[in-house]
């Protein structure tokens, strides 16, 4: 048996559904992942209630996407579910909590059905309504039960350090980490969120070191953690990709971009070629 040099490498490199050119076709979506040579694709579950819709389809349908997926020789890397900013898990209003709950647990379906093995949450413990006292213990709870039904449907929830408020940085997400204490919980940190909220990112990940389920890069700049092309932002790659190193730190690792008003395969290639020259400068690839 031959084994290709792509197989040998620790780090696979993905792409987010939302950095490819839109369509409403799978197949296609698939093909665009493969023609641009990536190894994964994270899918989208976000606020928009055509993306929710996606968590109510039927069971033969959801698997027939992991078909494609298989079908154009790409593989689904996570669920990233962003429609918690909406309906969040700490929500003060029950009904928005429970709906969230209602998410998270149809996500997990999902995520069987398509074939992903992960999940993952934004760390928000509420969005759009003010905090309160509770909203930090509501979002726990949930979460609680959100992993007890992952670990039984063999999915795990990977929690994202958000911009903004709550789950800022990842001393704070590896504390509800410890706090859950399951395996079936990881951290899935953000680089371009460490720098939006000024964190040192090698004393970020050495937060969570040994339960980086897999890891998110993008550039940003102050005010602006979203749509910054790479190289031109403030996100420290040299100094979290030589701590990952340090870590010998092995995973998915994914390209997040949002490019439904450019040239989309023109900016994934460009940032495909920043990130592969850096992992290689720093010794993640061969």
């Amino acid at each position: 048996m031959v084994i290709k040099e792509m197989d040998m490498r620790s780090i696979s490199l993905g792409i987010y559904e939302k950095a490819l050119t839109p369509t409403q076709d799978w197949g296609e979506r698939f093909a665009q992942v493969n023609r641009l040579g990536f190894d994964f694709m994270d899918i989208s579950i976000d606020e928009r209630d055509e993306r929710l819709s996606r968590l109510f389809m039927e069971p033969d349908d959801v698997r027939a996407i992991g078909s494609e997926a298989v079908r154009n020789g790409v593989m689904i890397g996570g669920v990233c579910l962003s429609a918690h900013r909406r309906y969040a898990l700490g929500s003060p209003d029950p009904v928005k909590a429970a709906k969230g709950r209602e998410i998270l647990f149809r996500s997990i379906d999902f995520a069987k059905a398509v074939g992903s093995s992960l999940v993952q949450l934004a760390g928000y413990y509420t969005f759009y309504e003010p905090h309160d006292h509770g909203c930090r213990e509501r979002f726990l709870d949930n979460l609680r039960d959100g992993v007890r039904y992952a670990a039984r449907q063999g999915v795990m929830l990977g929690i994202e350090n958000v911009d903004g408020e709550d789950v800022t940085d990842l001393r704070e997400l590896r504390r509800i980490l410890d706090e859950i204490h399951s395996p079936w919980l990881q951290a899935y940190p953000d680089v371009g969120n460490s720098a939006f909220n000024l964190r040192d990112v090698r004393d970020d990940l050495r937060a969570v070191e040994g339960h980086i389920a897999a890891i998110h890069v993008k550039d940003v700049l102050p005010g602006r953690p979203r749509k910054v092309p790479f190289g031109q932002g403030i996100a420290d790659f040299g100094a979290a990709f030589m701590e990952l190193k340090t870590q010998r730190w092995s995973g998915r690792m994914m390209i997040e971009m949002w490019n439904e008003d450019v040239d989309a395969e023109h900016e994934c290639r460009v940032a495909k070629e920043f990130i592969e020259t850096k992992l290689k400068t720093y010794g993640l690839w061969d």
